[in-house]
């Protein structure tokens, strides 16, 4: 069985502000200091919920004590606001309605400077971007003590590269935040940026929350007393039930051990919720929407589709011992080059909770999700309809994995390869556990096509199936699976 082959002067540029003293909440005072493949529908999509949204970093003012701040059309104008920021100990600014600020010179890698104390954008439907013939920048870096709150804004076209400001860490076409520094992201939109190391978006190091909002306010309160979520569905979302953050059509480059994360990438601790993570692209490496390389990270009422791997992991990559936890979420329509279509995890502990795993590819094994040396813990949660040219069309659990699913399918999922077993499970010198649980309608081109057990442990209560697989249930496997018949 292959395993994975994840591996283990701060001054700003002297600007010159026009007409300054004109300006209201400004100092009148010198300053120095690829993808393709997106659907037209998703698009339309996100523009009608940016221009429904409220502005919303709320009570920012309160927040940070200090007055709001316009500023007006003018990407100098925005780059001076910021610089005082900085001086005075923070701001609140709120940006033109709908503008277009473009960027064309950068100082350290960034294309504004450095966030080095607390500071909220109200955007307003407004867009910040890198101007297509300047050279590679990013367009936001947050430094240790800082605090970046951003809203109703779209974050275009930054580069990230190995240059910074602020800290060791790198990339983040968009946004890097460094260890000890924190960013709030709420109804935004990060689009077409994309790094030369990690995290085609969102480089996260430190603190990192990312949010939408549910309309209808229920959240918890809306669940069924069964645990379901009858809001939550894999056809009506995101249009009719959130005002959600997209991060789309991102790419990440890399081709270090850490590197990779298409759409977003993080070390540090990281909440994602009422958020679309799609068509981003991890181009050499690991996590085509997201790489989760240590920490923490929480994705709730998340949506991580149609990105895609040149290795492991197309919509998910886990690894260095990190805690991974995805509630009322859907990862699905993606594809990995190497060992799990959906999600790869290796040495780290990951919790699906109420999710669905569905509709994803691997060229090699674990179609929708691939366990290694870790903990795989599955509650009311869906692996259905994956497929892959290796073993294990639903989970490969391998080399010391540990994988546990309570009320869950694995059905009709796929192992299509010229010698594939185990479209349902490949358990290889791995523990498996399923209480309650469904192998059902899986296929594979030898046997077994529900369940593979080699070498491994596997307990099956008599509340849990196996049937309707083909070319067998379990007929066919090396060690015995419990409670399996055929």
């Amino acid at each position: 069985m292959k395993l994975s082959r994840i591996r283990r002067k701060r001054t700003w540029f002297c600007v010159t502000v026009g007409g300054l003293a004109g300006v209201t909440g400004l100092a009148a005072v010198g300053v120095a200091g690829g993808l393709t493949g997106r659907d037209a529908t998703a698009d339309a999509s996100a523009a009608a919920q940016r221009q429904a949204r409220p502005a919303a970093v709320a009570q920012d003012g309160k927040a940070h004590g200090k007055e709001e701040k316009e500023v007006r059309c003018d990407p100098d104008r925005l780059i001076a606001a910021l610089v005082h920021a900085n001086a005075d100990g923070g701001a609140v600014l709120s940006l033109a309605k709908k503008c277009t600020y473009t960027l064309t010179a950068n100082q350290d890698g960034n294309g504004l400077p450095l966030i080095v104390q607390p500071v909220a954008i109200k955007g307003n439907g407004a867009t910040i971007v890198r101007a297509a013939n300047a050279d590679d920048f990013r367009i936001f870096e947050v430094g240790s003590g800082g605090n970046l709150k951003l809203a109703d804004l779209t974050v275009k076209g930054g580069v990230g590269t190995t240059t910074t400001a602020g800290g060791t860490g790198t990339g983040g076409g968009g946004l890097l935040v460094q260890e000890g520094g924190r960013a709030t992201v709420q109804h935004a939109t990060f689009t077409f940026n994309r790094s030369t190391t990690t995290g085609g978006a969102i480089a996260n190091y430190g603190t990192t929350k990312i949010s939408g909002e549910d309309q209808h306010k229920t959240d918890d309160k809306g669940d069924q007393k069964d645990g379901s979520d009858k809001k939550w569905t894999e056809d009506d979302w995101s249009e009719k039930d959130a005002s959600y953050t997209s991060i789309d059509s991102n790419s990440a480059e890399g081709t270090g051990s850490d590197h990779g994360g298409g759409g977003l990438f993080s070390s540090g601790s990281l909440s994602v919720k009422y958020t679309r993570i799609s068509y981003n692209d991890a181009v050499n490496l690991d996590g085509g929407g997201v790489r989760v390389a240590g920490g923490t990270a929480t994705l709730r009422n998340a949506h991580v589709d149609h990105n895609r791997a040149a290795d492991d992991g197309g919509g998910l990559a886990v690894s260095n011992g990190a805690t991974v936890t995805l509630e009322r979420s859907y990862v699905t329509d993606n594809s990995g080059g190497d060992l799990g279509g959906g999600i790869f995890s290796q040495a780290s502990v990951l919790y699906l909770r109420q999710s669905t795993v569905g509709h994803n590819f691997s060229a090699d094994s674990g179609g929708g999700v691939f366990n290694s040396d870790g903990r795989l813990i599955a509650d009311r949660s869906r692996i259905n309809e994956n497929t892959t040219l290796g073993n294990g069309g639903g989970i490969g659990n391998d080399s010391g994995g540990e994988a546990v699913f309570r009320d869950s399918e694995i059905n009709r999922n796929r192992a299509i390869g010229a010698s594939s077993v185990a479209g349902g499970v490949s358990n290889v010198l791995s523990d498996l556990t399923l209480t309650r649980s469904t192998i059902v309608e899986n296929f594979s081109t030898f046997e077994p096509g529900g369940a593979l057990n080699i070498a491994g442990t596997v307990l099956v209560d008599d509340d849990s199936t196996i049937i309707k697989n083909r070319p067998t249930n379990c007929l066919g496997t090396t060690t015995a699976v419990p409670n399996c018949f055929g």
